[in-house]
């Protein structure tokens, strides 16, 4: 199906690259051509986070990640993990998503930067206990070369968080929350991503979205939860954060930083 143009429901454009243009891909609703300039102003939250139809015109990507701030932060799996073609799907996320900084959330996995320039802290499971994975940063490279986007420069960042567990402290969540944040500000457009993206993604995008948006920690806690369910068939869900200890470190990280829980 060809893409169509969606009503842009009273939402000020102005101070984005236009086209908007949002393709269907089975039940979901694929966001393409928004990308943010270095003025960043986060575009208002969706009122209807239950209404899964409404909710995928804005944040909907598909069946591997979906938005949690249009246009600027994604959240998905790793995007080797899964069926099919690993370079499909980032060639999709770079060239229609215009994601270029993408940031690695497992403590097991090596960083996609050798040099260690992108590591932000967190655990090095990845130095002790390495697990193997396959490396995308070469296909991520190929993908922003194809576009032909000058504006898309790769980047590689690595915050080591445990399978199933929360980040090492909250000091540490904090210098990485705040150097996402200034990248966001700064026209970077991010993939976070684990392993399933559901777990470590979720509890790092919930503190992220508390830096553009004045909500409390359940209602982001909400928020991330119904976004990563649009990549799954209605009457399916999934837990994103998956751990009451991950939840619990995302009303920590409010706490700490002054905000309500």
């Amino acid at each position: 199906m060809l893409p169509r143009r969606i009503k842009t429901m009273g939402f000020n454009f102005s101070r984005y690259r236009l086209p908007l243009l949002m393709a269907i891909h089975g039940n979901l609703l694929r966001v393409s051509g928004f990308s943010m300039n270095a003025n960043f102003n986060a575009p208002p939250l969706p009122a209807a986070i239950h209404d899964r139809l409404t909710l995928a015109q804005s944040n909907g990507f598909g069946d591997y990640s979906s938005w949690i701030i249009p246009g600027a932060v994604m959240q998905g799996r790793n995007p080797t993990s899964g069926r099919g073609s690993a370079f499909d799907r980032i060639n999709t996320i770079v060239n229609e998503g215009k994601c270029s900084t993408f940031v690695c959330l497992q403590a097991e996995a090596a960083p996609q930067d050798e040099t260690e320039n992108g590591v932000l802290g967190g655990m090095e499971d990845w130095k002790t206990a390495p697990m193997k994975f396959d490396s995308y940063k070469e296909d991520v490279i190929k993908a922003i070369s194809m576009s032909g986007n000058s504006q898309l420069q790769p980047s590689f960042l690595h915050y080591g968080i445990r399978d199933f567990d929360v980040a090492d402290s909250l000091e540490g969540l904090d210098r990485l929350i705040t150097n996402l944040a200034d990248r966001v500000r700064s026209g970077e457009v991010l993939y976070l991503h684990c392993w399933g993206g559901k777990g470590r993604a979720g509890l790092v995008s919930a503190c992220l979205i508390g830096e553009f948006y004045d909500i409390d920690a359940n209602e982001a806690l909400e928020r991330i939860s119904a976004y990563a369910n649009l990549r799954v068939s209605p009457g399916t869900a999934i837990n994103s954060p998956e751990t009451e200890a991950q939840k619990d470190q995302v009303r920590a990280f409010y706490q700490y930083k002054g905000r309500r829980i």
